[in-house]
């Protein structure tokens, strides 16, 4: 999934001197809701629990939310905490530090819900190598060849992070805080902090392995050698096998001295901002998120402290931010293109040039700017990335162009659009070599018999988008002449479908045109090529499954939230799409939270009593 965002914004950068929390999360955008909030409250029967949050259906806790004194709210931190082994089978043993170690074996029984409602118990079974964790069925893999390939996780030990959540729903300071998630053992995220004083913070603790070896050669984030050399060290006591992390090697803070803190997945402490993650004191990761999504809050919440401070209101159109930070950084590239070879320009294209330059890189739905910025970006890659492995990389990798894979080949196609900007003469002459380490030159389609330059790669995947682009828009009703109809509205939209809809009609959600696009604030993610060419329609499936935000007032904590869809579960009840075209729209409701307040807003009320 996207992953999340979240920010916190100090007492003191506020407008109102109070601190502020904002969170959506990505999970995906099922129908119901991947999410709902409850209002969880024991005090009426002597309990110490009054806390408001999200939740997952028949999760009996507040996963994120308040409880009147602390806010909290979590983004995936993406750190490294799996490793993929490559290993040697020899019947039913593995090859291991030169021994022949035997596979255990064991038989898990699934119980499966068929179609007529029966129930069928089917066996299942699970060979597991004892020093790393299970291995991966070869039909999961989907790989052209068979390779035995197990994985050691972190979260294979027998625990619970429930605690973590109780002690959250508990918590009245920062310290309580922080020593609630010393139990999130599993599934790492960045966890920020606010409270009713004005304090804001951030914590991400959970259980790191400490690898005996970090080798730039066939570092952790690849498929590892199982024979050994690529273990994780032993334990020294303490909750797990293996070694950890300590608490303070895991990033946390209290201090924020611009005002505000904020996480979207990225890398919190710039680990990888010398492209070497594993030249630091302790290993977190290589695998963050490019810091699209936290890079324009950063800008937008600056620029609200330095007028004044930032209201709830306010911290609501940063969560709804459009930037496109990758447009922002690309089209600059384009541009100098066509001044440099204006005899690769069409009418068209200089049309097109024209609406991208005055862009100011937001992607609203009556736009048409980023309907040509998000086709040129997957013909691009096609065209820079596609002769790679003698065209293997086009064809087995490119085929398919999800978000997930677009941010590995963005990343490649930005790092060579930016080494190659100080000697670009001379590279494109032939008098300099290709800053690549193998030398090869990547702006270079090996399928042809000529070398193409980095400026006719930029002007002609545009001229290719444009032609591509066309139908498509033809199809949703533009002029395929008129590139001011080709709005992004049209191409990009969003519908939650519920599957009950095959029997009761309108279960779903209406199709609605979405702002944003990839790696946005207001996350939009798509398949944006599919069998070697753009999609026909930008299905979105990816977005915020919520979204909320607290002003952390000692009088009553304020919040506003925004769900995809409804509260209610059920086809046909009037709270099971009430809150779609709000959440399109970027609108947010009150959210009630003392007990007066809930009960001037109770709509019914559904009891039940122990024993009856």
């Amino acid at each position: 999934m996207g992953g999340s965002n979240n920010m916190a914004v100090s007492a003191q950068a506020s407008e109102t001197g109070r601190a502020l929390l904002a969170s959506d999360s990505h999970q995906g955008v099922g129908h119901p809701s991947v999410y709902y909030y409850i209002h969880l409250s024991t005090k009426a029967v002597g309990g110490d629990i009054d806390a408001f949050g999200a939740t997952f259906p028949g999760v009996p806790m507040v996963l994120f939310g308040h409880n009147g004194q602390v806010a909290w709210a979590p983004t995936t931190s993406l750190y490294d905490v799996a490793d993929v082994y490559l290993e040697i089978l020899d019947g039913d043993t593995v090859s291991f530090l030169g021994e022949d170690v035997p596979l255990i074996e064991r038989e898990e029984v699934i119980r499966v819900r068929l179609a007529d409602g029966s129930v069928e118990d089917r066996s299942v079974t699970v060979q597991e190598v004892p020093h790393h964790g299970p291995l991966m069925p070869a039909e999961s893999l989907g790989l052209p060849l068979p390779l035995n390939i197990s994985i050691r996780w972190t979260g294979f030990q027998a625990r619970s992070v429930a605690r973590a959540f109780y002690e959250l729903e508990e918590a009245q300071s920062f310290d309580a805080f922080r020593g609630a998630l010393d139990h999130y053992f599993t599934g790492g995220m960045h966890w920020l902090y606010a409270d009713v004083s004005g304090a804001i913070g951030y914590s991400s603790f959970t259980s790191i392995p400490v690898r005996e070896v970090l080798d730039p050669d066939a570092p952790p984030i690849t498929l590892l050698p199982g024979d050994g050399g690529y273990e994780w060290l032993p334990a020294e006591g303490g909750p797990d096998p293996f070694l950890t992390l300590t608490r303070d090697e895991v990033p946390w803070t209290t201090s924020a001295p611009d005002g505000f803190l904020a996480s979207a997945n990225n890398d919190p402490v710039g680990q990888t901002d010398d492209n070497d993650p594993f030249n630091d004191p302790a290993y977190l990761s290589a695998i963050f998120d490019l810091g699209t999504r936290v890079q324009a809050p950063a800008r937008q919440l600056s620029a609200l402290i330095d007028d004044g401070g930032v209201s709830l209101e306010e911290l609501g159109t940063v969560q709804l931010n459009t930037l496109s930070r990758p447009a922002e950084r690309l089209l600059p590239y384009l541009s100098q293109a066509a001044t440099r070879r204006p005899d690769l320009v069409d009418a068209q294209m200089a049309e097109a040039l024209a609406l991208l330059e005055a862009w100011d890189y937001t992607c609203g739905v009556e736009a048409v700017e980023p309907s040509l910025f998000h086709a040129w970006l997957a013909v691009l890659i096609r065209d820079m990335l596609g002769d790679e492995g003698g065209g293997l990389v086009g064809d087995l990798l490119l085929a398919e162009l999800d978000a997930r894979l677009v941010i590995v080949a963005l990343k490649m196609v930005t790092h060579f659009l930016e080494v190659t900007e100080a000697d670009l003469d001379g590279i494109q002459s032939g008098a300099l070599p290709f800053p690549s380490a193998t030398g090869d030159d990547y702006f270079d389609d090996r399928r042809t018999d000529v070398v193409e330059t980095r400026d006719e790669l930029l002007l002609q995947s545009l001229r290719r988008a444009l032609d591509e682009l066309a139908p498509i828009m033809a199809s949703h009703g533009a002029d395929p002449n008129d590139l001011d109809t080709w709005r992004w509205g049209l191409w990009h939209t969003m519908q939650l479908v519920d599957p009950a809809e095959a029997l009761v009609p309108e279960a779903s959600s209406a199709r609605l045109a979405k702002p944003g696009g990839l790696y946005t604030v207001d996350v939009a993610d798509y398949v944006l090529a599919r069998d070697g060419a753009l999609s026909a329609s930008l299905d979105v499936d990816n977005a915020p499954s919520n979204r909320f935000l607290f002003e952390m007032d000692p009088a009553g904590v304020r919040g506003l939230m925004a769900l995809p869809g409804g509260f209610s579960e059920h086809p046909g009840d009037p709270h099971h799409n009430d809150l779609w075209a709000e959440y399109i729209n970027g609108q947010y409701r009150p959210v009630p939270f003392a007990a007066e307040e809930v009960e001037a807003s109770a709509e019914s009320v559904l009891s039940w009593a122990q024993g009856a």
